[in-house]
């Protein structure tokens, strides 16, 4: 089971340097999504930490832009609130 939970806190840490990166500019939008698409069976058996809850909250911002109901703006700034409010740093420690 150790392996099983170091495998989450990498992708946890996985996720924070790409939306870190994306934040920089140095990906895209698209590679954010296409990173959640390929990791949905992490998504939906680590247990709640905040890079989960980040990429919860990733995911409904991305619905909410492909319906036009958001702007690439207002994702960036909800990244960077949930950044702000969350522990999400702990996660670079590890």
């Amino acid at each position: 089971m150790e392996s099983a939970s170091k495998a989450v806190s990498s992708l946890g840490l996985d996720l924070v340097s790409l939306v870190t990166r994306y934040l920089r500019g140095e990906v895209f939008v698209g590679d954010v999504h296409r990173w959640l698409a390929s990791h949905t069976t992490w998504l939906l058996t680590a247990p709640p930490d905040s890079a989960t809850e980040l990429a919860g909250a990733l995911e409904l911002a991305l619905a909410e832009m492909e319906l036009g109901h958001a702007t690439e703006d207002d994702l960036r700034s909800g990244i960077l609130e949930f950044l702000r409010t969350h522990d999400t740093l702990r996660l670079l420690k590890r």
